[in-house]
């Protein structure tokens, strides 16, 4: 798709009441292969550079996440201004 169509289309839903935008694009937006496949490739990519397991489940992803941030917000807290 060109760079002029795409324009075009991203105004005409610009002007679209944004209720309707919503819904239409939810209803009718696939997300293409190659794009789920670089997602999956930087989710991976980011488990790793944390040493977690390749595929981590929702919980323990938000595990390890809470674990950070308390740990540095005990640095935080630790640090004088």
């Amino acid at each position: 798709m060109t760079l002029l169509r795409l324009s075009l289309k991203k105004n005409m839903l610009l002007s679209l009441p944004k209720s309707f935008a919503k819904t239409f694009l939810s209803a009718n937006y696939v997300r293409p292969i190659w794009l789920a496949n670089a997602h999956e490739k930087l989710d991976r990519a980011v488990f790793a550079s944390y040493g977690w397991p390749p595929d981590p489940s929702e919980e323990e992803i938000l595990k390890n996440l809470l674990a950070l941030n308390l740990e540095r917000s005990k640095d935080t807290e630790e640090t004088p201004p």
